[in-house]
Formats: structure tokens, C-alpha cells, sequence
């Protein structure tokens, strides 16, 4: 049973946190915007990721993949005893997943836009056998944590606990680029093509909860490492998500716990954008693709078993100033943000947010005022 909530609040003027690395917090004093609220329970699904399929949107959740129609959101029937961690679009209507599937971890594609799915055969986990490699089962050695496609070269990447690697044949066959597999880590839960192609960067957490942050050159096959949250505040955290300026290629956001750091310098050095005391985590940043100096995120209080409000952040200055906006509803919701993904126009942006046990919240900002 899905759950349709729509409403429409006005700027909260406050500053939550640090931004923009001003030294003091300054008051938004930007006009007010239309925000309206259009929540989807989805009866309590967790959503971890967001993909672009075509002209609409894949949603990857605890209870399989969902497509989003018009206004609604729709489970494929085929995957919905799945817990799916990632999905890509290879080409039209074809479809790669990594899944977990009676404590089984596989990869599943699609040839029919979703409609039906069978499990590929694939070496992701295993050793090559010195170069000749032998698929016994569908089952993976290794859950695939995360997804990453280049149409430009047909390549698809993928990273495991502490593993970076590529196949050219659409998964069936795994090289490894940086790592081991059965590596000792929480995992790479980002993974990031830069836009000219040229490097991948991955993201996520080593054993003792510090946070990594990588890039890997295609070109000359260096992995380089690089400061991230840890570093700076000495502190637990995890980088989530990676994502590049529009305008600026070489500005580049990583996003995690306790918030998101930046660079200026093609990743040389990094600094913070928006790190927080209360290690609240922020899962994204969204950049307006028409208007960069419009920033979006949402954050996720660590409370695994308690709801917490919906509360959406906004910067019109490319992240000096931050003003809230907090979704009103009659019952307590689970409304922490873990992934998020936004399409833009001139007059507006579409922003998703996947919630943590709370299905999916869209909000759409009108920017003519």
C-alpha cells in the first residue's frame, strides 16, 4: 500500500551547519520558493540508489526495483523478494542489478525493461585461475556494492568490500583494477566515472570506520588516495557519494559522514563544504545542472529503529548559505535521506529522495521567483 502525501511549506530561515568554508554561519536571506512535497511510503522500502533509465527513473530498494510512472512509483514485479543495492541501463530497456537474494549475493539482468530477469553467470568475487577463467555458478563470490556504466566505451565497473573492478562483457567476466577481492572493509558504496572519462573515483569505509576516498587513472592505471572526512576531523566517517560541478569539472563533492568536503583542484587537495559535529550524515548533494549556485541535500540522523522528519536543505549560493524546508505531515515518518538523484528546466527542478525505511520523497522547486 503506497502512501501519497502532498504539501507545499515556506523557507525555514536557518543555518544548520558550516558552509561554503565560512568561518561563521550567516542568515539565508533568500526569497521564498515554492517547495511541494509529494511523499510515497512504498510501505516502508529503503531505497539506495536512483538511475536513469531512458526518460524515466529506476529506484534500487530492500524489496526490489521500482519504476517511476506519471506521478507514481511502481515495484517490477519480478524483483520484488530482491534486495537490490545497485541498477544501471546498459542500453534501452536493458538493465544490469546487483542483488542479495536469500543471503545469496548475484548479478541479474534485464533484457525487457524489468519485466522479466535472469541471474548472469560471472567470475565478480573469484580468482582468474592465472588467466583462465572458469564460471561454475551464478552466485557471486562478492556482493557488488555498487554500479557505474560508460556508454562512451561500453565499460561497466563495479565495486566490492575493497575492490575496484571492470568488465568489457557486460559482467560475465571481472579484471581488477585496484584491491583484492574478499578484501577486509565496509565496502565502496560510491563509485563515480569523471565526466570526460578518464578516471574512476570510488568512496567508502575501511574496517575501523575511517572514511576513503580514491581515484583511478584508466590511462595510466594509477590509483591515487586521497584526504577525506577522517582525515580532517579525526572522527569516524564514510564517503557515500562522489559527484563533479557541472561548470567546473575540475570541483569535485564528496558526500558521507559527518556531511561533504570538497576540491577545488581536481582532487589534489580537499576542504570542508559542509561538515557537521552531531556526525549527521549527508548521503548527496544535488547541483543544479541550469543554475549551479542552486544546491540541494537531505541528511540522515543514525537511528535505525526511530523516524525522524524530512528536512530539505537549499543553497542559491552555491553553498555560503543554507536554508531549511521541512516536510509537515500528521504521523511520524521515516524520513532520513539515503540516496537522492534531481532532473532540472529553466522553471524547475525534480528532486527524489530514497528514504531509510521510508520509500521515496519528490519534491519539486519552482525557480521563477
Amino acid at each position: 500500500m503506497q502512501k501519497l502525501v502532498m504539501q507545499a511549506v515556506s523557507i525555514i530561515a536557518l543555518v544548520l551547519l558550516n558552509a561554503g568554508c565560512n568561518d561563521t554561519n550567516t542568515l539565508d536571506v533568500s526569497p521564498e520558493q515554492e517547495v511541494i512535497f509529494n511523499y510515497t511510503s512504498l510501505d516502508g522500502v529503503t531505497v539506495n540508489q536512483f538511475a536513469k533509465a531512458g526518460t524515466g527513473i529506476l529506484a534500487a530498494t530492500s524489496h526490489g526495483v521500482y519504476t517511476r510512472e506519471a506521478q507514481d512509483w511502481h515495484a517490477l514485479d519480478a524483483t520484488s523478494d530482491w534486495h537490490v543495492y545497485a541498477v544501471v541501463e546498459v542500453s534501452a530497456g536493458h538493465y544490469i542489478a546487483s542483488i542479495e537474494f536469500r543471503d545469496n549475493f548475484y548479478m541479474a539482468e534485464s533484457l525487457d525493461f524489468g519485466e522479466s530477469w535472469d541471474y548472469v553467470g560471472s567470475n565478480f568475487g573469484e580468482a582468474d585461475g592465472g588467466g583462465i577463467i572458469i564460471i561454475q555458478s551464478v552466485e557471486l563470490s562478492e556482493k557488488m556494492h555498487a554500479l557505474a556504466y560508460d556508454n562512451e566505451t561500453g565499460m561497466l565497473f563495479a565495486t566490492g568490500f575493497n575492490v575496484l573492478a571492470s568488465s568489457n562483457d557486460l559482467g560475465r567476466t571481472w579484471h581488477i583494477l585496484s584491491g583484492e577481492w574478499q578484501g577486509f572493509a565496509k565496502g565502496f558504496s560510491a563509485l563515480t566515472i569523471d565526466p570526460h572519462g578518464a578516471a574512476v573515483w570510488i568512496g567508502g569505509q575501511n574496517a575501523i570506520e575511517q572514511s576513503q576516498l580514491y581515484s583511478y587513472d584508466l590511462s595510466s592505471q594509477v590509483l591515487s588516495e586521497h584526504s577525506s572526512m577522517t582525515d580532517m576531523n579525526g572522527e569516524p566517517g564514510t564517503v557515500k557519494n562522489i559527484r563533479f560541478h557541472p561548470d567546473e569539472p575540475s570541483t569535485i563533492y564528496a558526500s558521507g559522514e559527518p556531511g561533504i568536503i570538497f576540491s577545488d583542484d581536481a582532487g589534489k587537495t580537499w576542504r570542508d563544504f559542509y561538515l557537521n559535529e552531531d556526525s549527521k550524515f549527508y548521503f548527496g548533494l544535488l547541483i543544479d545542472s541550469i543554475e549551479p549556485s542552486r544546491m540541494y541535500t537531505a541528511g540522515w540522523v543514525k537511528a535505525f529503529e526511530q523516524p525522524q522528519p524530512f528536512l530539505l536543505e537549499i543553497s542559491t549560493n552555491g553553498g555560503d548559505t543554507w536554508s531549511v524546508h521541512e516536510f509537515e505531515s500528521t504521523e511520524a515518518i521515516y524520513g532520513g535521506v539515503w540516496s537522492m538523484y534531481a532532473e532540472h528546466t529553466e522553471a524547475q527542478s525534480n528532486l527524489y529522495f530514497g528514504l531509510f525505511k521510508g520509500g521515496i520523497m519528490s519534491v519539486s522547486i519552482d525557480k521563477s521567483n
